[in-house]
């Protein structure tokens, strides 16, 4: 539901032309905003749900900083800029529910487990729940926009979007755009400290409550076929959501061999058609 938010402006910008450049600096400043104070949220937040959600505003904050950039090389005639900038801005949208739908799953079944969400009554989940643990890094990984998993590729766009618009704009749009780069930088780093926190305590070192020493999660097959529909279901879409979570990173290889294309060029393409409607609309 979270994604209207981006789906709605995307399809107004479609319809009213070539937009002024002030709205690109707006949602420059916007997404800065939101991505900073998103991920100080939930380096603060002591609830694993909470914290998922708090990393939300700071993901939608890091889509807002894409279509600034494409915003502002549609305003001024770019539209290989402006092409990059949504292409990165739309895959993130898509990456974001793949990896964030995982985390939430993983918290869930955490709940499940243990009964609570409060992290510092957890610990030692890594040796009792080791899919789970696995899934949960799985998704820390990417969300952090490390590569080689597909949060990188996303926000890899959006950095080669802000250097190539300070050396394709006037230079007071270069200033403010080429301003993206420290500002992705700062939430990446906070947002690598919110989910090494997140992850040590939940499922590294030792239980915290005698409660939790006595953890009976799912079985290891519960996520590969078998026990009940319900848990089948379950596991098969944790399974699935971790697995595009890793290979929406790289194109396939048959693909990149025939291609020639790197990881970037290959998801360009698959975001081209809405880009390309936007730019040209």
């Amino acid at each position: 539901m979270i994604k209207m938010g981006i789906y709605g402006p995307l399809r107004v910008i479609g319809f009213l032309g070539s937009p002024p450049p002030w709205w690109g600096v707006t949602l420059l400043v916007i997404g800065a905003v939101s991505g900073v104070a998103g991920v100080l949220h939930a380096l603060a937040q002591h609830d694993l749900k909470r914290l998922l959600a708090y990393s939300s505003v700071e993901n939608i904050g890091i889509i807002a900083l894409g279509i600034g950039i494409g915003l502002l090389g549609q305003s001024h005639g770019e539209p290989a800029l402006a092409f990059i900038g949504y292409a990165g801005s739309l895959f993130h949208v898509l990456n974001h529910g793949l990896f964030k739908g995982m985390l939430f799953q993983a918290a869930g079944s955490v709940l499940h487990a243990t009964g609570t969400r409060d992290l510092e009554s957890l610990g030692g989940l890594s040796r009792r729940m080791p899919v789970t643990s696995l899934m949960f890094l799985i998704g820390s990984v990417a969300i952090c926009g490390l590569p080689p998993l597909n949060g990188f590729v996303s926000e890899w766009l959006i950095y080669v979007g802000a250097f190539r618009a300070s050396g394709a704009l006037p230079t007071v749009w270069a200033v403010t755009s080429i301003s993206v780069v420290p500002a992705l930088a700062l939430i990446g780093g906070l947002a690598a400290a919110c989910f090494v926190k997140a992850f040590g305590v939940a499922f590294l070192g030792e239980a915290r409550t005698a409660a939790r020493s006595s953890v009976r999660p799912l079985p290891v097959r519960s996520y590969f076929g078998g026990l009940s529909r319900k848990r089948r279901r379950h596991g098969a879409g944790a399974a699935a959501l971790a697995r595009d979570t890793a290979l929406s990173g790289v194109p396939p290889r048959a693909a990149r061999r025939n291609t020639g294309w790197s990881p970037g060029q290959w998801h360009r393409l698959l975001c081209s058609r809405v880009a390309s409607r936007i730019i040209h609309a």
